[in-house]
């Protein structure tokens, strides 16, 4: 029994020697840390919308160091691009970062002074787009804190009147308290 607890104690010993060995080298050649963990791959996962190249660019900008990024820091600057609705980032070492995409799902077309914006169904706004160039077939929302108060209405007409959501053409939020229906048949 002496015998087993010895080998274990060496071993132990052995183990905190090289930990703390290698704790020593790179903190008196930090570049060996910094050339051993550069980013080489940024992976992208359910992105069909995204600037890819653009995202991939940011991060390498952002930080070489794998082990020295920030997650978070990472995840909030994908997060700021356009599409991008929300991001999990995982460093899988030596040098890779997998970055998954939530990305928004244009909803309505919201027109503000003169300028039109795709927007996803919770109201947030996607990108500016131009009218001429794009013709899905979306509903049109207007008015001061329509984009905002957007889910809930379409919620409350689903549920009132479900028939009526296939004949939604515009929506006009009306000086903060009222909303105007535009059907397809121009009622």
């Amino acid at each position: 029994m002496q015998r087993k607890i010895k080998l274990i104690n060496i071993i132990s010993c052995f183990f905190i020697l090289v930990f703390l060995s290698a704790v020593s080298i790179f903190s008196i050649f930090p570049s060996l840390l910094n050339d051993s963990f550069q980013i080489k791959n940024v992976i992208i996962e359910g992105s069909e919308k995204s600037d890819q190249s653009q995202i991939k660019k940011n991060v390498f900008q952002f930080s070489e160091n794998l082990v020295s990024s920030n997650s978070y820091a990472i995840k909030e600057l994908v997060e700021s691009s356009e599409w991008v609705k929300r991001t999990s980032v995982k460093k899988i070492l030596p040098s890779t970062i997998v970055i998954n995409i939530i990305e928004n799902d244009p909803y309505a077309v919201f027109l503000r002074e003169g300028k039109s914006f795709l927007i996803d169904l919770d109201g947030s706004i996607i990108t500016e787009i131009n009218l001429d160039n794009y013709d899905d077939n979306l509903l049109f929302v207007r008015g001061e804190k329509s984009p905002e108060l957007l889910e809930k209405l379409i919620k409350d007409i689903s549920i009132a009147f479900p028939n009526l959501m296939q004949n939604l053409k515009e929506l006009e939020f009306i000086e903060k308290r009222r909303w105007n229906l535009k059907l397809n048949n121009k009622l």
